[in-house]
Protein backbone atom coordinates (compact mmCIF):
# COMPACT_ATOMS: atom_id res chain seq x y z
CA UNK A 1 0.00 0.00 0.00
CA UNK A 2 2.80 2.44 0.81
CA UNK A 3 4.14 2.08 -2.74
CA UNK A 4 0.85 3.28 -4.21
CA UNK A 5 0.72 6.20 -1.77
CA UNK A 6 4.26 7.22 -2.71
CA UNK A 7 3.47 7.06 -6.42
CA UNK A 8 0.38 9.22 -5.89
CA UNK A 9 2.45 11.82 -4.04
CA UNK A 10 4.95 11.93 -6.89
CA UNK A 11 2.22 12.37 -9.49
CA UNK A 12 0.55 15.13 -7.50
CA UNK A 13 3.88 16.93 -7.06
CA UNK A 14 4.50 16.75 -10.81
CA UNK A 15 1.06 18.24 -11.45
CA UNK A 16 1.68 21.06 -8.97
CA UNK A 17 5.11 21.85 -10.40
CA UNK A 18 3.80 21.97 -13.97
CA UNK A 19 0.90 24.21 -12.95
CA UNK A 20 3.15 26.70 -11.17
CA UNK A 21 6.16 26.59 -13.50
CA UNK A 22 4.56 26.02 -16.93
CA UNK A 23 0.92 27.14 -16.56
CA UNK A 24 -0.06 23.59 -17.49
CA UNK A 25 -2.79 21.63 -15.73
CA UNK A 26 -3.17 17.88 -16.19
CA UNK A 27 -6.69 16.47 -16.22
CA UNK A 28 -5.96 12.75 -16.16
CA UNK A 29 -8.58 11.49 -13.71
CA UNK A 30 -12.31 10.91 -13.54
CA UNK A 31 -14.16 14.22 -13.43
CA UNK A 32 -15.41 14.15 -9.84
CA UNK A 33 -15.52 16.61 -6.96
CA UNK A 34 -11.92 16.01 -5.83
CA UNK A 35 -10.46 16.29 -9.33
CA UNK A 36 -12.34 19.52 -10.05
CA UNK A 37 -11.24 20.95 -6.72
CA UNK A 38 -7.62 20.29 -7.73
CA UNK A 39 -8.15 21.85 -11.18
CA UNK A 40 -9.69 24.96 -9.64
CA UNK A 41 -6.92 25.21 -7.05
CA UNK A 42 -4.27 25.06 -9.79
CA UNK A 43 -6.11 27.75 -11.79
CA UNK A 44 -6.40 29.96 -8.71
CA UNK A 45 -2.69 29.52 -7.93
CA UNK A 46 -1.71 30.62 -11.45
CA UNK A 47 -4.02 33.64 -11.31
CA UNK A 48 -2.72 34.61 -7.86
CA UNK A 49 0.87 34.41 -9.11
CA UNK A 50 0.01 36.64 -12.07
CA UNK A 51 -1.47 39.21 -9.69
CA UNK A 52 1.61 39.10 -7.50
CA UNK A 53 3.79 39.61 -10.57
CA UNK A 54 1.56 42.41 -11.97
CA UNK A 55 1.09 40.57 -15.26
CA UNK A 56 -1.45 42.46 -17.39
CA UNK A 57 -1.31 40.17 -20.44
CA UNK A 58 -1.08 36.63 -19.04
CA UNK A 59 0.09 33.72 -21.14
CA UNK A 60 -2.54 31.04 -21.90
CA UNK A 61 -3.25 28.37 -19.32
CA UNK A 62 -2.99 24.93 -20.91
CA UNK A 63 -5.19 21.99 -19.94
CA UNK A 64 -3.73 18.62 -20.94
CA UNK A 65 -6.64 16.17 -20.99
CA UNK A 66 -6.71 12.38 -20.89
CA UNK A 67 -10.01 11.59 -19.16
CA UNK A 68 -13.08 9.51 -19.89
CA UNK A 69 -15.32 12.05 -18.18
CA UNK A 70 -17.36 11.92 -15.02
CA UNK A 71 -20.01 13.96 -13.27
CA UNK A 72 -21.44 16.92 -15.15
CA UNK A 73 -22.22 18.93 -12.02
CA UNK A 74 -18.53 19.00 -11.13
CA UNK A 75 -17.40 19.78 -14.68
CA UNK A 76 -19.71 22.81 -14.72
CA UNK A 77 -17.84 24.14 -11.69
CA UNK A 78 -14.63 24.20 -13.74
CA UNK A 79 -16.39 25.44 -16.89
CA UNK A 80 -17.88 28.37 -15.01
CA UNK A 81 -14.45 29.34 -13.71
CA UNK A 82 -12.90 29.16 -17.19
CA UNK A 83 -15.75 31.15 -18.75
CA UNK A 84 -15.43 33.89 -16.14
CA UNK A 85 -11.66 34.26 -16.52
CA UNK A 86 -11.88 34.29 -20.32
CA UNK A 87 -14.82 36.70 -20.50
CA UNK A 88 -13.88 39.17 -17.76
CA UNK A 89 -10.23 38.74 -16.72
CA UNK A 90 -8.27 38.66 -19.98
CA UNK A 91 -7.33 34.99 -19.66
CA UNK A 92 -7.17 32.41 -22.39
CA UNK A 93 -7.31 28.65 -21.93
CA UNK A 94 -6.02 26.09 -24.41
CA UNK A 95 -6.88 22.40 -24.26
CA UNK A 96 -4.63 19.66 -25.60
CA UNK A 97 -6.35 16.27 -25.80
CA UNK A 98 -3.57 13.75 -25.27
CA UNK A 99 -5.52 10.49 -25.23
CA UNK A 100 -9.21 10.09 -24.50
CA UNK A 101 -11.53 13.03 -23.97
CA UNK A 102 -15.14 12.09 -23.35
CA UNK A 103 -18.35 13.26 -21.74
CA UNK A 104 -17.78 15.84 -18.97
CA UNK A 105 -14.07 16.11 -19.86
CA UNK A 106 -15.03 17.10 -23.41
CA UNK A 107 -17.34 19.84 -22.12
CA UNK A 108 -14.36 21.29 -20.23
CA UNK A 109 -12.16 21.13 -23.34
CA UNK A 110 -14.76 22.80 -25.54
CA UNK A 111 -14.91 25.82 -23.24
CA UNK A 112 -11.27 26.64 -23.99
CA UNK A 113 -10.40 29.18 -26.68
CA UNK A 114 -8.32 26.65 -28.60
CA UNK A 115 -8.57 22.85 -28.62
CA UNK A 116 -5.91 20.60 -30.14
CA UNK A 117 -5.46 16.84 -30.10
CA UNK A 118 -2.95 14.26 -31.15
CA UNK A 119 -3.63 12.23 -34.28
CA UNK A 120 -4.04 9.21 -31.99
CA UNK A 121 -6.63 10.82 -29.71
CA UNK A 122 -10.18 9.54 -29.19
CA UNK A 123 -13.06 11.91 -28.52
CA UNK A 124 -16.58 10.95 -27.41
CA UNK A 125 -19.80 12.94 -27.14
CA UNK A 126 -23.00 11.56 -25.65
CA UNK A 127 -26.20 12.52 -23.90
CA UNK A 128 -24.91 11.51 -20.49
CA UNK A 129 -27.04 9.65 -18.02
CA UNK A 130 -28.62 9.54 -14.62
CA UNK A 131 -30.92 7.55 -12.39
CA UNK A 132 -34.60 7.93 -11.64
CA UNK A 133 -36.52 5.94 -9.05
CA UNK A 134 -39.28 6.32 -6.49
CA UNK A 135 -42.76 7.71 -6.99
CA UNK A 136 -43.98 8.94 -10.39
CA UNK A 137 -43.39 12.49 -9.18
CA UNK A 138 -39.81 11.59 -8.19
CA UNK A 139 -39.17 10.08 -11.61
CA UNK A 140 -40.67 13.07 -13.41
CA UNK A 141 -38.53 15.46 -11.38
CA UNK A 142 -35.36 13.44 -12.02
CA UNK A 143 -36.12 13.32 -15.75
CA UNK A 144 -36.52 17.10 -15.89
CA UNK A 145 -33.17 17.56 -14.17
CA UNK A 146 -31.41 15.13 -16.51
CA UNK A 147 -32.98 16.91 -19.46
CA UNK A 148 -31.86 20.30 -18.08
CA UNK A 149 -28.28 19.08 -17.93
CA UNK A 150 -28.54 17.73 -21.48
CA UNK A 151 -29.79 21.11 -22.72
CA UNK A 152 -26.90 22.82 -20.93
CA UNK A 153 -24.43 20.52 -22.66
CA UNK A 154 -26.09 21.27 -26.00
CA UNK A 155 -25.54 25.00 -25.48
CA UNK A 156 -21.83 24.37 -25.00
CA UNK A 157 -21.60 22.18 -28.11
CA UNK A 158 -23.59 24.61 -30.29
CA UNK A 159 -21.42 27.53 -29.15
CA UNK A 160 -18.03 25.88 -29.57
CA UNK A 161 -18.37 23.30 -32.39
CA UNK A 162 -19.84 23.02 -35.88
CA UNK A 163 -22.58 20.55 -34.94
CA UNK A 164 -26.24 21.44 -35.37
CA UNK A 165 -29.22 20.93 -33.10
CA UNK A 166 -30.31 18.18 -35.49
CA UNK A 167 -27.02 16.37 -34.93
CA UNK A 168 -27.42 16.69 -31.17
CA UNK A 169 -31.03 15.49 -31.32
CA UNK A 170 -29.85 12.39 -33.18
CA UNK A 171 -27.28 11.63 -30.47
CA UNK A 172 -30.01 12.05 -27.86
CA UNK A 173 -32.65 9.95 -29.64
CA UNK A 174 -30.31 7.07 -30.44
CA UNK A 175 -28.86 7.05 -26.91
CA UNK A 176 -25.45 6.55 -28.47
CA UNK A 177 -21.87 7.25 -27.53
CA UNK A 178 -20.56 9.11 -30.59
CA UNK A 179 -16.87 8.26 -30.87
CA UNK A 180 -14.57 10.30 -33.11
CA UNK A 181 -11.02 9.95 -34.26
CA UNK A 182 -8.97 13.12 -34.58
CA UNK A 183 -9.99 13.84 -38.17
CA UNK A 184 -13.71 13.44 -37.47
CA UNK A 185 -13.41 15.66 -34.40
CA UNK A 186 -11.70 18.29 -36.56
CA UNK A 187 -14.43 18.03 -39.20
CA UNK A 188 -17.18 18.56 -36.61
CA UNK A 189 -15.34 21.35 -34.82
CA UNK A 190 -14.71 19.55 -31.55
CA UNK A 191 -11.01 20.35 -32.05
CA UNK A 192 -9.35 23.24 -33.89
CA UNK A 193 -6.15 21.47 -34.87
CA UNK A 194 -4.74 17.94 -35.08
CA UNK A 195 -1.10 17.72 -34.00
CA UNK A 196 0.96 15.25 -36.00
CA UNK A 197 -0.13 12.50 -38.35
CA UNK A 198 -0.77 8.82 -37.81
CA UNK A 199 1.48 6.58 -39.91
CA UNK A 200 0.23 3.00 -40.24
Amino acid sequence: MSGFEYKDQVVEQIKLNRAIDDRTIYIYEVIDNDECMKISAYIDRIVEQDLEDNIAEPEPIVLKINSGGGIIYHSMHVIGRIDYLQDFKNYEFHANIEGICASAALDIALTCKKVTCWATSSIMYHSGGGQAYGTPNNIEFDYKEIRRLWDLGCKIALKHTKVTQEWLDNVYSTNSDFWMDANKALELGFVDEVLGTLHL
